[in-house]
């Protein structure tokens, strides 16, 4: 089986539909979403809407989880609130109603799918954690492979049972060792800050057993003036670049 994983589209439609146009010629048979679809970026409504017709599974991030409650917003940074809150005015009763359904993790083909931290946060950052705090999070659960999102940054991380080690993701498929447990950070596909402004995200091969980070270019002029034109701020457009 053939999975893309993806997260942290952030309302941003441009780069989304490149990225399925690219799974669309990849041969997927599943797409896996880690949250984080809204926030910043100028066309929240029309993301969720695309991930309900494509029948993406999809998992609750921190900006989902604020927007059901308010009180959690008091935690986003003051940029991170305005942005959500603009976000608000784009966001119908139907879609907030799907948002409320979205769980916190996903278990698929023997995988953990969740949008922070492994095994079910939505707002840990794994690039913040010691190595010790990365190895007590692997005691934390069982499975083999898990994939994470959040951080914007694409990210592969091994432990053997000892020692955590760090590993770089890009086109050229990973091969995974049986017997190793990983954490894949997948990156974002609406707003990445690993210094590439290409819109990412990484298929899992599960029969050759791999993975392969894609980047894939999109129209960020058009979603930075867009996001001008419906009141977000000039720092979410200038972030994209």
């Amino acid at each position: 089986m053939r999975i893309a994983v993806m997260s942290d589209i952030h309302g941003n439609i441009e780069a989304f539909e490149e990225v399925l146009r690219d799974i669309d010629d990849s041969y997927i048979d599943r797409i896996i979403n880690l949250g984080d679809s809204i926030g910043y970026g100028p066309d929240p409504e029309k993301v969720l809407t695309l991930i309900k017709n494509r029948d993406i599974l999809d998992i609750l991030g921190n900006h989902e989880q604020a927007a059901l409650d308010k009180t959690l917003r008091h935690y986003f940074k003051s940029d991170a609130r305005k942005s959500l809150e603009q976000t608000m005015r784009f966001l119908t009763p139907s879609l907030l109603t799907y948002l409320s359904e979205l769980p916190e993790f996903r278990l698929f083909n023997m995988a953990l799918f969740v949008h922070g931290c492994p095994p079910a946060s939505c707002d840990t950052y794994l690039n913040y954690l010691s190595n010790r705090g990365i190895k007590n999070i692997f005691k934390s659960y069982n499975n083999t492979i898990a994939f994470a999102g959040h951080t914007h940054k694409l990210m592969l991380i091994s432990y053997n049972g000892e020692a955590v080690s760090f590993h770089e993701l890009n086109d050229l498929p990973v091969k995974l060792e049986g017997n190793i447990r990983y954490i894949v950070n997948v990156g974002s596909v609406g707003q990445p800050r690993d210094g590439d402004s290409r819109a990412g995200y990484v298929i899992w091969d599960t029969i050759l057993n791999s993975l392969e980070a894609k980047r894939i270019p999109y129209d960020i002029k058009s979603t930075a003036d867009k996001i001008i034109q419906r009141g977000f701020q000039q720092k979410d457009a200038d972030r994209l670049f």
